[in-house]
């Protein structure tokens, strides 16, 4: 009996053993496929893990992507860097089109509306800031003005 317990432990880790590198293998032709590297898939899984937040900078040293003595400036800019790349591969817009800049101050009014002091974020950003951001997103580029 116990010969037949061993051999149904060993078949079992060997059955998990396969799903792994099955799943890795998934991992790898799928992340390819999308243009994805190892340290994106880590960022993306440090996101998700720290629910309390973490900064560009952190990710960057967690992923890989900057040095672990990186100085917060310098790490956090390579983070920049390697989103702005996400995005390219990815066909991710760099900016927000269709925003008509006399509908700004209206966008604003609303998110702040909603938002303040509703949602949990780390800055609460007031009509003006938001303002601000929209034109930031738009990258300049309003509907009917280029």
């Amino acid at each position: 009996m116990q010969q037949n317990d061993e051999t149904r432990f060993e078949d079992f880790v060997g059955l998990i053993s396969g799903l792994y590198k099955e799943i890795q293998r998934i991992k790898t032709s799928e992340g390819a496929r999308l243009g994805l590297k190892g340290s994106d898939v880590m960022c993306l899984y440090y996101l998700e893990r720290s629910k309390d937040g973490l900064t560009g900078a952190d990710l960057a040293r967690m992923a890989g992507i900057a040095p672990a003595n990186a100085q917060d400036s310098l790490a956090a800019e390579a983070f920049i860097d390697w989103v702005d790349r996400m995005n390219a591969t990815l066909d991710i817009p760099k900016y927000v089109s269709g925003i008509r800049r006399s509908d700004i101050p209206e966008m604003a009014a609303h998110a702040d509306a909603e938002a303040n002091p509703l949602y949990p974020v780390p800055l609460l950003m007031d009509r003006l800031e938001l303002e601000r951001m929209y034109e930031v997103v738009a990258g300049g580029m309003f509907e009917g003005e280029n």
